[in-house]
């Protein structure tokens, strides 16, 4: 989307602020065409996820839920908040997320044990959460943009597509991969408070997701940067080439103020985290800066599984990338 704005025209906005939050809830809510659309988009949810819920725990999930004992009891919550080995049976793996290692001790909880009715059926609230959310996000960025009531179709579209792209599909049948999930409904639903009511935003309520899902995933804390590259691009209606005319110091400024708070609070807190991971990783040997090595590399094959999802399987079996092909995939 910001590829859109950024590249191609935009067309002139024509809906006031009032009007766009009224599109947002009323309209969206009284048009009897939106609400088959939504019932359609449902159906295929249910088609795509239908067997989900008859699927049990995969191996990749043995080491954080299977065969963790941590999560067998409630009373292990403080133990979650202080000690990042409780996330993992392997060391490597004992990197500091509390709210993620909570909620798999809650499904415990409620499944008696090891069921897995419970993780799966928390997997796909998540899953509903995030596209529920992500029609009232893309609506709303739609609207920056013109046009009228198509919009909310086209956000629909945008939302389902996110939901049932095979490309995204394995944060929902991994159970491992719950804090993807946690961090895409952070992330969507900071933007959503950010854009609902932008009088309000000096109460900064839209940084409450964000920090609540660092605590889960730090994939969350990337709604800062994030929200700078939406206050230039679209808000301010600002290109890459206008970065470097003369004339927009003062426009930058204005930018980077408006988006302090979220870099102020995400800053700290990635700190945060990495010193709270480096506890276990620094016991395990840490194996950060071969991640990093290998990282682009992983982008270069999730990019083509986005545009070109062929050779799907629950194990990609990739060969270990050198440094130099994780550089080549960067450039």
């Amino acid at each position: 989307v910001l590829t859109w704005q950024v590249w191609l025209p935009r067309r002139a906005a024509e809906m006031t602020a009032a009007e766009s939050r009224e599109g947002d809830t009323g309209a969206l809510a009284r048009s009897p065409g939106f609400t088959a659309a939504c019932v359609v988009a449902g159906v295929v949810l249910i088609f795509a996820y239908g067997n989900h819920l008859a699927n049990g725990v995969h191996f990749p999930d043995a080491r954080v839920i299977q065969n963790n004992l941590s999560i067998r009891s409630l009373d292990n919550t403080g133990n979650f908040f202080t000690d990042p080995r409780t996330l993992s049976t392997r060391p490597a793996e004992g990197v500091y997320r509390p709210l993620l290692t909570l909620s798999h001790a809650l499904d415990y909880r409620l499944g008696g044990g090891l069921d897995a009715h419970p993780y799966r059926r928390t997997q796909l609230l998540l899953l509903f959460g995030v596209g529920a959310l992500s029609v009232l996000l893309f609506r709303r960025i739609f609207d920056l943009g013109g046009g009228g009531a198509e919009n909310r179709y086209a956000a629909l579209v945008a939302a389902l597509l996110l939901c049932v792209h095979v490309a995204a599909t394995g944060t929902v049948n991994d159970l491992s991969a719950r804090a993807d999930l946690i961090a895409a409904l952070a992330i969507v639903a900071s933007f959503a408070i950010y854009l609902a009511r932008p009088e309000r935003r000096k109460l900064h309520l839209y940084l409450l997701p964000m920090i609540a899902g660092a605590l889960a995933a730090p994939a969350s804390l990337a709604f800062a940067p994030l929200l700078l590259a939406f206050a230039w691009f679209f808000e301010e209606d600002r290109s890459l080439r206008d970065l470097l005319r003369s004339g927009e110091p003062r426009r930058i400024g204005a930018v980077l103020l408006r988006c302090a708070p979220a870099l102020i609070v995400a800053l700290p807190m990635l700190l945060f985290l990495r010193w709270m991971d480096g506890q276990a990783l620094r016991a395990a040997g840490d194996v950060g800066w071969k991640a990093a090595i290998y990282l682009p590399y992983v982008w270069l094959q999730q990019a083509r599984l986005f545009f070109l999802p062929l050779g799907l399987t629950a194990d990609p079996g990739w060969a270990q990338p050198s440094a130099r092909t994780g550089l080549a995939a960067v450039a």
